[in-house]
């Protein structure tokens, strides 16, 4: 009997340990872009570095690094599309300028309270 006391207990017990210990294992949730991109900006900023952060995330330091080319590249092109905006901004304001110019010569200076101008959406 004894034994058999002997062999439950060690059952439960390794039971118990086996079951505490997958518990304690975090779930590793996969990094997301906005994730990659804030550790590119933190490397960049000299906040850590490549090496580190592939230790802290168990990837290899070329994977953390094209996060950082990646951030850079996405950074470029927004510039270049902000800009490109800009631009387009600049000439649509010449073309209001434009027409209001012109329905000031042909309908008048009241044109706006003629046309509803201001009440526009």
């Amino acid at each position: 009997m004894p034994l058999i006391t002997a062999i439950l207990v060690g059952i439960v017990v390794v039971g118990i340990i086996k079951f505490i210990t997958e518990e304690q294992k975090e779930e590793v949730k996969p990094l997301t872009d906005k994730d990659k991109d804030l550790i590119a900006l933190h490397i960049l900023t000299g906040k850590t570095d490549s090496k580190t952060e592939a230790q802290n995330h168990n990837v290899p330091v070329e994977e953390v690094e094209k996060w950082v080319d990646d951030f850079i590249a996405g950074s470029e092109n927004f510039i270049t599309k902000k800009t490109d905006l800009h631009a387009k901004i600049g000439e649509l304001e010449m073309e209001i300028k434009w027409f209001e110019h012109t329905c000031q010569k042909f309908i008048g200076d009241d044109w706006k309270e003629k046309t509803e101008y201001d009440k526009r959406k």
